[in-house]
C-alpha cells in the first residue's frame, strides 16, 4: 500500500516515472522517485523544419566545443567513445554483434526498446525527483545538470556518485551510490 519508492535507471527511469504516475492516479502515496542517471532533455521537438534545423545546428556547435574540450582532458575515452558512435551509425552488423556481447536478448527487443523510448510522451508530474547524477561524463548532454528533469516534476534534487553511465552500479562505485541512497532515505 506504499508509501513506494521507486527508483530507474536509465531507460527505467522513464519507466519509474511513468510508475509514479499510474500510482498517484491510483491515490497512492509515493515517498521517492529516485532517477539513476536518465537523461531525458532533448525529448521534446519542435513542430516546424526550420525551428528543428536551427535547434539541431545550435545543439551541434555547443556539442563540438564540449567534445574538444573532452578531447583534452580524456583523448583515449572521447576518441573511443566517438570511433563507437561512428560504427554503431554506419555498420548495422556491428550493432548487432555489440548488442549480443552486452545483452542476452534479440535485435527485435531492441528495436522495440528503442521505439518506445522515441514515441514515449513525457508529462510533468507533481512528485520531488531525487537525480543521483553520475561525475565522469564524456558524451555531451543539452542539460548537464538535471538532465532534463526539471520539466517533468516540481523539484528536482542532485546526487552526485561516481563512475560513469556504465560504472557507477559497479564495485567499487556501487558502495557509494548504496551510501547515498540510505542517506537521502534516512533524511526523508
Amino acid at each position: 500500500d506504499g508509501p513506494y519508492i521507486i527508483i530507474g535507471y536509465s531507460y527505467g527511469g522513464i519507466v519509474a516515472h511513468e510508475m509514479v504516475k499510474q500510482l498517484i492516479a491510483a491515490g497512492k502515496e509515493v515517498k521517492m522517485l529516485g532517477i539513476l542517471d536518465t537523461n531525458v532533455s532533448g525529448r521534446d521537438v519542435p513542430e516546424s523544419k526550420a525551428a528543428r534545423l536551427l535547434e539541431k545546428v545550435k545543439r551541434q556547435l555547443k556539442k563540438a566545443v564540449f567534445i574538444g574540450g573532452n578531447l583534452f582532458t580524456y583523448p583515449k575515452d572521447v576518441i573511443s567513445y566517438q570511433w563507437l558512435l561512428v560504427k554503431r551509425k554506419f555498420f548495422k552488423t556491428f550493432i548487432e554483434e555489440e548488442y549480443q556481447q552486452i545483452y542476452d536478448y534479440s535485435a527485435e527487443v531492441i528495436e522495440a526498446y528503442d521505439r518506445a523510448f522515441c514515441i514515449y510522451k513525457m508529462q510533468p508530474l507533481d512528485v520531488n525527483i531525487i537525480l543521483f547524477r553520475v561525475r565522469e561524463r564524456i558524451y555531451f548532454l543539452d542539460d548537464p545538470v538535471y538532465l532534463g528533469w526539471r520539466r517533468y516534476a516540481k523539484n528536482v534534487k542532485v546526487q552526485n556518485v561516481t563512475g560513469d553511465h556504465k560504472t557507477f552500479l559497479l564495485p567499487p562505485h556501487n558502495k557509494e551510490l548504496i551510501h547515498t541512497i540510505q542517506k537521502v532515505l534516512k533524511n526523508m
